[in-house]
């Protein structure tokens, strides 16, 4: 019974961590969705008003968001896009391939 209980949480983490791992790779390899058309529906949002130019305050804009580690991107000359939280899963899947590499370790060594 030992045996077969192992043998089903090893398929069963491989049927997790495969299509899981398509996915996030997927998501890390697209561009950041394009900032929403009207912000002001949002939760959190700020209206600023300043005299610098809008290529200079969307660039400011990038600065401040690469250095809080966001993906940015540009979808047009008016907006800037980004994104984060992509650690927290790249870390669950390599929890889940070291705890599979630990259930073959042990069936090795038991072999």
């Amino acid at each position: 019974w030992f045996s077969a209980i192992y043998l089903l949480l090893f398929i069963s983490l491989v049927g997790c961590i495969v299509p899981r791992t398509r996915v996030h790779l997927a998501a890390l390899r697209a561009k950041p969705p394009r900032a929403p058309a009207r912000p002001e529906r949002l939760e959190q949002h700020a209206t600023l008003t300043t005299t610098a130019p809008p290529e200079e305050v969307l660039a400011a804009a990038r600065e401040v968001l690469k250095g809080r580690r966001f993906r940015t991107h540009s979808h047009d000359d008016a907006s800037v896009s980004a994104e984060s939280g992509y650690l927290r899963e790249t870390g669950n899947l390599v929890f889940h391939l070291a705890l599979t590499g630990i259930i073959v370790g042990m069936a090795v060594g038991h072999l």
